[in-house]
């Protein structure tokens, strides 16, 4: 086959993505060795797409190069994130060798999910959707595109506007990700920095000092470093979280330099261990619970 075909309205859909491509429009031009994309352009996630690039089947194995555009694209992301971006991507490479590079500057977005809600599997292959080996597909035969071995080189980057936001914190960040290794097996590193926010805990408001969630490669687990404070009368409390994201250590300071049992009590009873106990035995009992700093551990965690 060879000759032009103009593309008057089309839709496209991608298993890897969560959103179609409508409404397309624009010329592809098909030779005998090859197929030329020039400037298809449609409509996604509220947003618009263009895709320019070519297919060249010349000689063994095909090979691809093509760009990708897109303006103010909204996405969601089973309930837990919201997100509206520009991006640029290329995909390049020969079906074997594929790489997908570029930028995603995220405009705003909120992370809506729980803190105490277990996150869903993301399935990225079908291997990864069932117990059952998966189906002979045409990604798995020779010369067939085997996406799951796709490489990545992508930038998430947002300067604000990026929000945690649920029944606990109301927290805006900042985004410097850097996504690479494969599509089945992704290797996040960079840093989310928090700006400015707030989180409620025993009841009490917190304002955000400071904050950042780390990806540092090899390790899997981010490392996450929070200090908070707020006021209990005249006490100053400063709140500190720091280290990996499932084996979170904490601690409570003042500048009073009061000990770690008192700011406990006082965030929860709003008085010291000390004048609890001074004021007799119910008072002591009632108060014992939060003599440790173990119900810190357990209700953050």
């Amino acid at each position: 086959f060879t000759g032009d075909v103009e593309v008057l309205g089309a839709e496209m859909f991608f298993r890897p993505f969560p959103a179609k491509i409508t409404q397309l429009r624009g010329r592809v031009l098909v030779a005998d060795d090859r197929l030329e994309i020039r400037e298809l352009s449609g409509q996604t996630g509220g947003g618009t797409v263009r895709l320019t690039g070519t297919m060249d089947w010349s000689r063994p194995p095909f090979r691809v190069d093509a760009e990708l555009d897109g303006k103010g694209i909204l996405v969601s992301l089973a309930g837990i994130l919201k997100a509206q971006s520009d991006l640029h991507l290329g995909l390049h490479g020969n079906f074997q060798d594929l790489k997908l590079a570029g930028e995603v500057r995220i405009l705003k977005a909120r992370y809506l999910r729980e803190f105490n809600e277990k996150l869903p599997p993301l399935n990225l292959t079908p291997a990864a959707t069932s117990s059952k080996p998966p189906a002979p597909a045409v990604a798995s035969t020779p010369g067939g595109p085997d996406l799951s071995r796709m490489a990545l080189d992508v930038k998430v980057t947002a300067a604000d506007n990026v929000w945690v936001a649920n029944r606990v914190a109301n927290i805006e960040t900042a985004v410097a990700l850097k996504i690479g290794g494969r599509l089945g097996a992704p290797v996040v590193s960079g840093e989310i920095t928090a700006i400015q926010g707030e989180a409620t805990y025993f009841s009490r408001q917190f304002r955000l000092e400071s904050g950042s969630l780390r990806f540092v490669p090899p390790a899997l687990v981010p490392l996450l470093d929070v200090q908070a404070s707020t006021s209990v009368g005249d006490n100053q409390i400063l709140f500190l979280i720091e280290g990996p994201l499932n084996k979170l250590s904490y601690h409570l300071t003042s500048q009073s330099g009061q000990r770690q049992e008192d700011l406990i009590a006082l965030l929860t009873v709003g008085e010291t261990r000390s004048s609890l106990t001074g004021r007799g035995e119910r008072a002591s009992i009632a108060g014992a619970a939060v003599f440790t700093s173990e119900p810190l551990v357990n209700a953050l965690g």
